[in-house]
């Protein structure tokens, strides 16, 4: 009997063991096949990131980041020309500080005697309408003018130099008879009325200059030269017109 339930549990022992091992199996099949899922779903997810680099949320991070490195680019170009254009302003200024020097030095270097004082006078007036023509190379809109109307000066004065001469040039008889040349004293007269306007342009500019005080303090000693010799021209024309002569002085 003994024998008998030994070989039954023998038996069932061997059934047992089969089905076991196939269960076992099966799960370790179906795990592999999880893990070959998941392995593959992360690799379809990296391939997409790193593969697909204009993926929308790496793309959107990337065009910020680019117009932000082009704002920058941008400013910088920018600051980049205002420091261009303000060191080539300040060169400007010192060449013209320096042309203006050589000119007044060249000015006070004219020798002459005291018979030759009004042809010093001439030189020191034209050596400020030269000083303000080199001013026309001051950046902006305020060199171009006043360069201009320097141009414009020295035409004028040109015109009223030749009138003065024919007013010194003036015959001693007819002086004495006929007075002063009225037609040459009209002459300057007409051309001051024209440069006042003129100076009075150049200070409103000045008053616009952007230039250095210094550079400021030198051209408006060139306006104030001018000035001045209107203001002789002026007293000039007016002793000219004054003088009747001994026939105007009995019947004017």
């Amino acid at each position: 009997m003994k024998k008998v339930l030994v070989i039954l549990l023998i038996i069932a022992l061997l059934f047992a063991f089969p089905v076991s091992a196939a269960k076992n199996n099966d799960d370790t099949g179906s795990g592999g096949d999880t893990g070959v899922q998941a392995s593959a779903a992360y690799n379809k997810t990296t391939a997409t990131w790193n593969g697909n680099s204009s993926g929308t949320t790496p793309s959107s991070g990337n065009q910020r980041g680019l117009a932000t490195a082009q704002e920058n680019m941008n400013q910088s170009a920018g600051q980049g020309t205002g420091i261009s254009e303000n060191l080539t302003t300040l060169r400007n200024q010192k060449e013209i500080k320096a042309q203006i020097r050589l000119i007044e030095k060249e000015s006070a270097n004219f020798s002459g005697s005291e018979t030759n004082n009004m042809l010093k006078n001439r030189n020191t007036v034209h050596a400020a309408v030269q000083a303000l023509i080199a001013a026309g190379n001051l950046s902006g809109v305020t060199g171009e003018q006043i360069s201009a109307i320097a141009q414009e000066f020295n035409n004028s004065l040109a015109l009223q130099y030749s009138a003065e001469e024919r007013i010194q040039d003036r015959n001693a008889v007819s002086r004495f008879f006929f007075g002063g040349d009225s037609d040459a004293a009209g002459e300057i007269r007409d051309q001051i009325e024209a440069n006042q306007e003129r100076i009075e342009n150049l200070n409103t500019l000045m008053n616009d200059c952007d230039c250095d005080d210094e550079l400021r303090t030198m051209i408006q000693a060139q306006i104030q030269v001018l000035e001045e010799e209107q203001n002789r021209l002026q007293e000039l024309s007016q002793a000219e017109l004054d003088d009747k002569g001994l026939l105007g002085g009995l019947f004017g």
